[in-house]
């Protein structure tokens, strides 16, 4: 039997042997290939050492299969975090399309809004100083939804029967 003391020593060493992963083990095992296979090209193409090139062999083949195991041990971490990364460029462009939509109908109902101030005998300047709280009150009715004459209209359009003739 273990002492409390060997037991928590033996514990020490399967934690170290065992190894954790991260959604970059990957990337960091792969790198450690890459360069212990360059370093042995390199050495291979200026016919070094021989030792140094055995040495240069076994470290390549050893990081070949650390990063082997590293893809069965992790790669579903370097998956979900790729797909982290497009899922958030994809939110970013869509957040950016939004963004420029909304610029666009705000610039659209202000001219409209502008000519119709204009029309009605309002100044330019008094146009100006309300136009954020009559845009503000654009969003809401929008977000409100169209009220019973607007669905009434889109039905009625809807049918084929009347081709625009029924305004208000």
């Amino acid at each position: 039997m273990y002492t409390s003391e060997q037991y928590q020593q033996a514990k020490k060493e399967v934690a170290k042997q065992h190894k954790t992963y991260d959604e970059t083990s990957v990337a960091q095992a792969r790198e450690k290939w890459l360069d212990a296979r360059d370093r042995l090209r390199d050495l291979e193409a200026g016919r070094g050492n021989m030792d140094a090139i055995l040495e240069a062999r076994q470290r390549e083949h050893d990081t070949k299969q650390e990063l082997d195991t590293t893809q069965r041990q992790a790669g579903y971490l370097a998956a979900a975090a790729q797909e982290r990364e497009r899922v958030k460029a994809q939110e970013q462009a869509q957040h950016s399309q939004q963004v420029e939509q909304s610029a666009a109908e705000k610039s659209a109902f202000r001219k409209e809004a502008l000519a119709r101030w204009l029309a009605a005998g309002g100044s330019e300047h008094a146009f100006n100083t309300r136009f954020e709280d009559m845009y503000a009150d654009e969003v809401q009715k929008r977000m409100q939804g169209p009220s019973e004459q607007e669905k009434m209209q889109q039905r009625m359009m809807a049918s084929g029967r009347y081709s625009g003739v029924y305004n208000s």
